[in-house]
């Protein structure tokens, strides 16, 4: 999956040397390798039999093929075969050297006989099984070999913005669409679910608790993983207290089948904003939390200070995580401020501070600061190729449930690269009037209404993320995530 970006998880640009009317040519991201041995296209089949062992039998990309939306029906007896296996299977013996020696990495072939798809693990697998119905998406079935693997371990989207959060079918639909394209986490964080912040020490009533619970299990159908984010700092007690709520939290989630967490201390300020009380916090879940639980998925934080704009040096705050918190531990940036373009510069910057490589939170596209219209420009956030010093990524979605063709479409000739801006320090109120001038400088607070210009002052808006003082965008400015 070549070049693969943090939004949509995947390469922007077609494979060049494919002609125009190959299937291979559908398949979204661009695999790394692609050799069509045959440029005249096969129909579909109507049926096909899937042979794979007693193990994979049941797993996310056997269903995928029995479940899938290009009309093959799976039966026994079909001429078509679709034979799966991971590295080591006898049934994929023969093309064991064709497997990428990379995390879900997979090797497809497609000839008229069947298909033979062979992974380095499932998670590949079911990427392959992703290719090969994304190739026939258009009712034709094309003779190529496919050898892919991702450049970015982590690739999905954090649902942690401010305002209405996105509806229970409209996850779920999100969730199948990053399958299809390869992207592999779903961060679930937004701002105004109360279980999440204000009321984090409280467990989810029954019903939405419910509904987190199928969107777990919907996402381990479709490659997946489902994290699940508590943000505790707005209240939080540096207590023993608060520390047992916190974990008790945790386990409520667990049983109901989460096994990715991360922990927000976002957009705070005050006594929930320190390194070292943080530090130790995670390091207690990690090692009597995350440890304990051999089948959790590593721990996630996001850091007061999540971008370089609002980075204290001498206070030595990101300093403080990179040498008190355990290294299994990832830290989330949004780059050099809230809203910014991810380069190296910026990524080595981050990553000498925290001692890891950076987990990065693309904040591309964010609209819950412009509620007023809708951003559907080129994606032009990004300069960083592969190999990077920051291999694992996400982002931050719009505030709506699907992304416009346009993300999807555009040519990595467009990326390119903006400059850092300062953190504004001062009381100095700013003007809504402005609000896009100033965003185009990224800066990190900003009130703006639809129906008057008001100011606020930076203490103000600090004190009212705090309290979560909120009132509608209609009556009242809104703070700038």
């Amino acid at each position: 999956m070549n070049r693969i970006l943090s939004v949509v998880g995947c390469s922007l640009a077609l494979f060049a040397t494919l002609p125009s009317s190959a299937q291979i040519s559908l398949v979204n991201p661009v695999p790394h390798e692609v050799k069509v041995t045959d440029a005249k296209c096969l129909p579909l089949p109507k049926a096909w039999k899937v042979v794979t062992t007693d193990a994979l039998s049941d797993c996310a990309a056997a269903n995928a093929l029995k479940t899938n939306k290009v009309g093959v029906s799976v039966s026994s007896s079909a001429s078509f075969t679709v034979t799966l296996g991971v590295k080591g299977d006898k049934c994929v013996a023969k093309v064991k050297d064709m497997i990428p020696d990379r995390h879900e990495g997979y090797y497809l072939r497609i000839d008229k006989k069947g298909a033979v798809i062979a992974a380095a693990d499932e998670t590949g697998l079911f990427w392959g099984v992703q290719t090969l119905l994304a190739s026939m998406a258009e009712g034709k079935l094309q003779k190529a070999e496919v050898t892919d693997w991702p450049d970015v371990p982590y690739r999905g989207t954090v649902e942690g913005f401010y305002g209405t959060p996105w509806s229970h079918k409209a996850r779920l639909s999100q969730i199948e669409f990053y399958g299809r394209h390869k992207m592999n986490v779903y961060i679930y964080g937004p701002k105004d679910d109360p279980y999440h912040r204000n009321q984090w020490r409280e467990p989810y009533p029954q019903d939405e608790a419910a509904r987190i619970q199928e969107l777990n299990e919907h996402a381990k159908k479709h490659g997946v993983k489902f994290y699940w984010a508590i943000h505790p700092g707005v209240d939080i007690k540096w207590t023993v207290e608060d520390r047992d709520h916190l974990m008790a939290k945790l386990e409520k989630m667990y049983a109901l089948g989460i096994r990715a967490f991360a922990v927000f201390f976002d957009d705070i300020w005050g006594e929930g904003a320190k390194a070292d009380k943080q530090a130790d916090l995670l390091n207690y879940v990690d090692d009597h939390f995350i440890a304990v639980h051999k089948d959790v998925a590593p721990l996630i934080l996001c850091p007061t200070e999540y971008n370089r704009a609002w980075a204290d040096d001498s206070k030595g705050y990101l300093r403080t995580l990179g040498t008190k918190m355990n290294k299994d531990i990832h830290i989330m940036w949004t780059g050099n401020t809230v809203v910014h373009c991810i380069d190296k510069e910026s990524m080595e910057w981050i990553n000498s501070r925290i001692d890891r490589k950076a987990y990065i939170w693309w904040n591309f596209p964010v609209s819950d600061f412009v509620r007023d219209h809708i951003l559907m420009g080129p994606p032009t956030a990004t300069t960083l190729t592969s190999p990077t010093p920051c291999p694992v990524s996400s982002a931050i979605p719009w505030n709506t449930p699907r992304p416009p063709k346009s993300v999807s479409t555009a040519s990595p000739t467009t990326l390119g690269t903006c400059k850092p801006t300062t953190r504004r320090r001062t009381g100095k109120p700013v003007c809504a009037r402005c609000f896009r001038k100033t965003m185009k400088r990224c800066a990190p607070l900003l009130f703006t209404t639809k129906t008057s210009v008001k100011t606020v002052t930076v203490s103000a808006a600090k004190k009212a993320m705090n309290s979560c003082r909120w009132q509608s965008a209609s009556k009242m400015a809104r703070l700038v995530h």
